[in-house]
């Protein structure tokens, strides 16, 4: 593991994803809380934030930028995909998913 790299994020730690998603998804994204599977993840706590030019995203997404990693077991990222605009995916992580990374997550000890 690359101990030079940062969490650049360390403010939206023990917040919950609510807290910390940007503000882009309740005015872009899902202004009237349509999103059901997000929903049931927003109250939970977010324990590390990745920046995914250090921590590749585990999931199908291509164009996550940023990505957190919950509590729960659950990550979610921020796509930004030049051909269709933001999305918020998320997925439970796996051992299987967590072999796409390539490297130790800083939050799993």
């Amino acid at each position: 593991m690359n101990t030079d790299i940062q969490d650049n994020y360390p403010e939206r730690h023990n917040r919950t994803l609510k807290e910390a998603l940007p503000e882009e998804y309740y005015i872009n994204i899902d202004p009237d809380g349509a999103d059901k599977h997000l929903a049931k993840l927003l109250n939970i706590k977010v324990v590390y934030h990745y920046d995914s030019r250090d921590y590749r995203w585990p999931g199908s997404h291509k164009n996550v930028l940023t990505w957190m990693a919950l509590e729960n077991g659950y990550a979610v990222g921020w796509n930004e995909n030049p051909a269709i605009g933001w999305s918020f995916p998320s997925l439970k992580l796996t051992e299987k998913n967590l072999k796409k990374i390539g490297q130790h997550l800083p939050h799993l000890g």
